[in-house]
């Protein structure tokens, strides 16, 4: 995890007009890590633009079921944040991403660090439809899919597109 932080991290302070270490680069991150948990019911969507802070910062869609009237998609609104591994997630953190679902909509916060105590119980206790992806599911996903692809670290973080968009979420619904 230490070495996808540092990468980022010297990707951001060559950028001195962003304010949070790493987060504009890592989106891309995150969101392949989404797609890749969520498996093959995923379907790839973009990174939102990089001005101005939505209170999400990627789409995906999952597809359940067959084509026509037997299938339901939902939208993923996905949050990335790239901190120290010290540095912990809370709950309000986490509130900001759930405050954006529609209705039938999930979420996934990915990051490089760790959720609080407090913000796993108040996922838990209030049901609310997101996954936590921690930093050190983000390293054992990045592991698996390196030794898969016979890739180095350094290509696959290089291979990552930041495709931005300036859609709605709901416009990843239309899309084949």
């Amino acid at each position: 995890m230490d070495q996808i932080y540092e990468y980022y991290r010297k990707k951001d302070n060559s950028k001195a007009h962003r304010a949070h270490s790493g987060d504009f680069e890592f989106e891309g991150l995150a969101k392949e890590i989404t797609r890749l948990i969520i498996g093959d019911a995923c379907h790839d969507g973009w990174v939102t633009k990089s001005s101005g802070d939505v209170g999400y910062d990627f789409v995906l869609r999952v597809d359940i079921g067959t084509k026509g009237i037997s299938q339901v998609r939902q939208v993923v609104l996905g949050q990335a944040k790239c901190y120290r591994r010290d540095q912990r997630i809370t709950g309000e953190a986490v509130d900001r991403v759930v405050a954006r679902l529609k209705r039938g909509w999930i979420a996934a916060f990915v990051t490089t660090s760790f959720f609080s105590d407090p913000a796993q119980r108040e996922i838990l206790e209030d049901d609310y439809p997101i996954m936590l992806i921690s930093g050190k599911q983000v390293a054992q996903t990045v592991r698996k899919y390196i030794y898969e692809k016979n890739i180095t670290l350094q290509e696959y973080l290089d291979s990552l597109s930041r495709d931005q968009s300036f859609k709605s979420p709901e416009d990843i619904l239309k899309e084949e």
